[in-house]
């Protein structure tokens, strides 16, 4: 019985002696002293996603134009991971993170951008990390602050993130033009929600401004008719084949021959951006018939004609 005894407070000391079971984090378990910090160490799930984030980090790092400011962004990021009260919050802000990292800089035509969280909306949304004039990157970064200060529910609607959704991707970077495609999604109260909201912009780097649709041409208004049947080409002859064969197909988009009629583009206004295909156009609808607005890409050189000769649309055909 008491070499039994022996045995087992034996053993008892041993695991005793053995250090608490810890994963490979980015940090060094033994030094952990805050409770984050322990209940990562402790938990499978965390510290892999721990890794994952201090691989991202270094690779961002890697790239990085402006590598000051991911340091202070990824700082304020471990504040936020500090104040985690539980597991879900803590896994929700490292998935947060890593999504932030993916595109943390990237550079094209001499432009560098990265994804920046707005606020506390958790919507990204791109902005100029370096240009050459940092005049013009200041100038088109507080247009850009300005557009997303509008994002989220204000007024006593809902608040929280899921009435109001913005995607957002830089689709051309290239010849002194930052071109952003951006769509909203919202319900802040009303009698109805709004869906595919076109937010799209486009800056001439040059000047630093921003470029409306109409000021891509030398004369919009006199040209109106041949560029939007340009534009809408297959709608407009689908519109006018419905008119004349007296044949509209009822609640929908397509058998529907007011929405692409002449009549209702030349009264209409319009969102685009540049794409590595082409132009893309996409009418500003109210919500009644904003499904029915669809995104239209032109080749840049079939509106090769209507182009301003010192305008952004010229520089890209040439």
């Amino acid at each position: 019985m008491h070499s039994r005894f022996a045995f087992c407070a034996g053993l008892f000391q041993i695991v005793a002696s053995l250090p608490i079971i810890a994963y490979a984090v980015s940090f060094d378990c033994n030094k952990a002293k805050t409770h984050v910090e322990h209940t990562i160490c402790s938990n499978a799930e965390l510290s892999s996603l721990d890794d994952q984030l201090a691989a991202r980090y270094k690779e961002a790092m890697g790239i990085a134009v402006n590598k000051e400011s991911l340091k202070a962004d990824q700082r304020k990021w471990l504040t936020i991971r500090d104040n985690c009260k539980d597991i879900e919050c803590l896994k929700k802000v490292y998935v947060n993170r890593m999504s932030e990292l993916v595109d943390a800089s990237t550079t094209s035509g001499g432009i560098s951008y990265r994804m920046v969280q707005v606020r506390r909306t958790g919507i990204r949304f791109p902005r100029l990390t370096h240009y050459r004039d940092k005049r013009i990157m200041q100038l088109v970064n507080r247009q850009i602050d300005e557009l997303t200060k509008e994002f989220g529910c204000q007024d006593g609607g809902p608040s929280n993130s899921d009435s109001y959704e913005v995607q957002s991707r830089v689709e051309y970077a290239a010849k002194d033009i930052f071109s952003i495609y951006a769509s909203g999604s919202w319900y802040c109260g009303g009698p109805y929600p709004t869906n595919d909201a076109n937010m799209s912009v486009t800056f001439d780097l040059k000047t630093g401004t921003k470029v409306e649709f109409v000021n891509l041409f030398k004369n919009y208004e006199g040209d109106k008719d041949k560029i939007l049947r340009t534009v809408f080409a297959k709608q407009v002859e689908q519109s006018e084949r419905l008119i004349a064969t007296g044949r509209p197909v009822e609640n929908t988009c397509e058998g529907d021959p007011e929405l692409f009629s002449m009549e209702h583009l030349m009264g209409s206004s319009y969102s685009y951006n540049f794409s590595q295909a082409g132009v893309v156009v996409q009418p500003d609808w109210p919500h009644v018939i904003e499904a029915c607005a669809e995104r239209v890409t032109v080749p840049y050189e079939k509106l090769r004609e209507f182009a301003a000769p010192d305008g952004i649309l010229a520089r890209v055909i040439r």
